[in-house]
């Protein structure tokens, strides 16, 4: 067997109808440098071996809060249990037998903080010479806790070095010796300026273990034109940088050639931050529709998307994604109303969300809606535009197809929305930093609206879900988001409803 200098796993919880990209990308950077490497989609293969309804289960038991414990009461001491087992076996007959000297662990966000917790602990105690790498954006501060994620795990032993920031010339390095390059082991990173020269991400392992890629994740760029007073997205990235049009294009067509890969999701915080590389994009490949117009030669794609005046982002745009086969638009509405949006620092008016929305649906271009029930600064009546905004789409959404027997990708619509599980303060979002109101949090009570605390939160967003399902939307991840609430608000009111 092949000896490997390092294993990278992804951990959930993630999507998991498509690859986690992280690991892929390091593998490709990796390459050039004649280091040895063999990925593990830890994502997929636990969907696998638990079925989609045990998943379930699992991914809201890693998905509870740190403060919470590794375990609470019988059931959720029984899914720890169950995890640590299948994780051990997946470290011994798996990636201990790579003989890996590095172990790298790719911490998504803080939804995969858990899982990774739990994964380094077994790698500990069953790759006692393995040195264990963290990144990820997941590396920020630890649920329930006030150190980072990575300087914990360091603590506690489960780690011997963090990457923060960009990992791709971090880990060469690191390979390589250096333990003194920005970003190990250090907030202190270097951003890489001319993300073009990334080498294209190598999915061979994937392919290897699951076959053809038809769906596939892509970076086009990173960071974030917009600092959102709720999102923290600008304390990880410095700067926003984009990769071009063209070089995005080369990537989705090159991947179609060698994985007939069909499907494009965009992992950046937004696909058109630059919109001459968006254009430029959607020039190139409407240009290879145009040349390649058998279905089965059809590249489809999507990502998260900003919403743009009338004067940035005309309609002639809106049909250019057609032709380039942009498929559905993932977008952060947040709220219907401008007025919190206005606080927010959305930067869209009501104007603008209805034309593009309309826009995107008259070129079928599927919408995925996402919002923050109870902002700070949300009344009843900022509330109510919420429901207005369902109303006017009702008969626009993915139900109006399906009643008919006919396929909702088929046709623009809202495909589904996102309703959350009410605003929890991050730590290095511009909304923390300008207050202390908001200790605690998810339980903050609201300085601006009265009565606004977590139980009113619930309680609204508890009738937005019911407004939306008897309306016929796809409401995504409803049922695990409410009984998540269901739990935190149980808990809340039991320790008195704290807020600190």
């Amino acid at each position: 067997m092949t000896q490997y200098d390092i294993a990278l796993v992804s951990t959930p919880v993630m999507e998991t109808n498509v690859p986690a990209p992280a690991i892929y990308y390091l593998k490709g950077a990796l390459n050039p440098h004649g280091f040895k490497t063999r990925c593990f989609d830890l994502v997929r293969d636990s969907e696998d071996q638990f079925g989609k309804e045990e998943n379930k289960q699992v991914n809201s038991y890693l998905l509870a809060d740190w403060h919470s414990g590794m375990h609470t009461d019988k059931k959720d001491k029984e899914i720890y249990d169950m995890i640590v087992d299948y994780y051990r076996d997946y470290v011994v007959e798996r990636i201990a037998p790579t003989q890996a000297e590095w172990v790298g662990i790719s911490v998504f966000s803080q939804n995969s903080q858990k899982s990774s917790h739990i994964l380094c602990k077994v790698i500990r105690e069953a790759m006692p010479d393995a040195k264990i790498i963290l990144g990820g954006t997941g590396l920020g501060i630890s649920m329930g806790g006030k150190k980072t994620f990575g300087t914990r795990l360091i603590e506690e032993g489960y780690a011997d070095y963090f990457i923060d920031g960009e990992g791709e010339n971090a880990l060469v390095a690191l390979l390589k010796g250096d333990t003194t390059y920005p970003g190990i082991n250090s907030t202190q990173y270097k951003q890489i300026d001319k993300i073009d020269d990334i080498p294209f991400p190598d999915y061979s392992d994937y392919q290897e273990d699951y076959g053809d890629i038809t769906k596939i994740t892509l970076t086009g760029s990173r960071g974030c034109v917009r600092r959102c007073s709720f999102c923290d997205i600008g304390a990880f990235w410095k700067k926003f940088r984009f990769r071009s049009g063209e070089n995005i294009a080369k990537e989705m067509i090159r991947n179609k050639k060698e994985y007939n890969s069909k499907t494009y999701f965009f992992s950046d915080s937004l696909i058109n931050g630059s919109m001459k590389a968006f254009r430029d994009l959607c020039f190139v490949l409407a240009d290879y529709h145009e040349k390649h117009p058998k279905n089965k030669d059809r590249i489809k794609w999507g990502g998260q998307f900003i919403i743009r005046s009338e004067r940035q982002s005309p309609a002639s745009d809106y049909e250019l994604m057609a032709k380039a086969g942009m498929a559905w638009a993932s977008i952060g509405i947040e709220s219907a109303s401008e007025d919190v949006r206005n606080h927010m620092d959305k930067q869209f008016s009501n104007e603008d969300m209805y034309f593009s929305i309309d826009q995107l649906i008259k070129n079928n271009i599927n919408v995925t809606a996402m919002f923050i029930v109870g902002y700070p600064t949300e009344t009843l009546e900022m509330f109510d535009e919420n429901i207005k905004f369902l109303k006017y789409y009702a008969d626009r959404n993915s139900s109006r197809y399906t009643r008919d027997g006919l396929d909702p990708g088929d046709y623009g619509c809202i495909r589904d929305i996102n309703l959350g599980q009410t605003l929890g303060v991050l730590d290095d979002s511009p909304l923390a930093l300008m207050t202390n109101d908001f200790k605690g949090k998810d339980t903050w009570v609201s300085k601006v609206v009265p009565g606004l605390d977590f139980e009113e939160r619930v309680r609204r967003r508890k009738k937005l879900s019911k407004v939306a399902n008897s309306l016929g939307y796809d409401v995504r991840w409803d049922e695990k988001q409410l009984h998540f609430l269901n739990k935190k608000l149980e808990d809340w009111k039991e320790r008195g409803k704290p807020i600190t």
